[in-house]
C-alpha cells in the first residue's frame, strides 16, 4: 500500500449521490416492473418518488456535477471548497427527504389522482416544505458559488 491520501472532490461526491440515486431507483423500479402486484404500487404516490428520485434527481446530481468538474479548466473560477460542500450536503438531505416522503406516501396508500387526503397523510405532508426549502437553500448556495468571482475577485 502506498501512502497516497484519498482526495474526494465535489464533482465525486455529485457522482457518488447521482450512484446512490439510480441504485435505489433501481430497487423501487422492480418494485414497480413486478407484474404481479401491478396496481398496487402504480396506483398510489409511490410511482410519483421513484420518477422523482430517478428522473430529475439524477439530473440535477449530474448537472451539478458537471459544474465542479469543469471549474477547474476555467482559471479564473474559483471558490472556496466549503461553500461546495454545504451546497453538496444540503442537497442531498434536503432532496432524498422530499423522495422518500413521497415514497413512504404511496407504501401507506397515498392516492395520487385525488385532491383531497385524510388526516393520515398530514405528517408527511407536513415534513414535505422543510426539504423545499433545503433545495432552495441549497441551489442559493449554488449561486452565490456562481457569483463569487463578481464578488470577491
Amino acid at each position: 500500500m502506498s501512502n497516497a491520501q484519498s482526495i474526494i472532490n465535489l464533482s465525486t461526491l455529485h457522482s457518488h449521490i447521482f450512484s446512490f440515486s439510480s441504485i435505489v431507483g433501481g430497487f423501487t423500479g422492480l418494485i414497480l416492473a413486478n407484474s404481479i402486484i401491478d396496481i398496487i404500487p402504480h396506483d398510489p404516490y409511490f410511482v410519483i418518488g421513484h420518477f422523482h428520485l430517478v428522473l430529475s434527481l439524477g439530473a440535477i446530481y449530474t448537472i451539478s456535477s458537471a459544474f465542479y468538474l469543469y471549474r477547474v479548466f476555467f482559471p479564473t473560477i474559483s471558490f472556496p471548497d466549503s461553500l461546495g460542500r454545504i451546497h453538496f450536503g444540503s442537497s442531498f438531505i434536503s432532496s432524498n427527504s422530499i423522495s422518500f416522503t413521497m415514497h413512504s406516501l404511496g407504501i401507506i396508500g397515498f392516492p395520487r389522482r385525488i385532491y383531497d387526503y385524510s388526516l393520515l397523510f398530514w405528517t408527511f405532508h407536513r415534513f414535505n416544505p422543510f426539504g423545499i426549502i433545503g433545495i432552495y437553500l441549497s441551489m442559493t448556495v449554488l449561486l452565490l458559488l456562481h457569483h463569487y468571482n463578481f464578488i470577491v475577485l
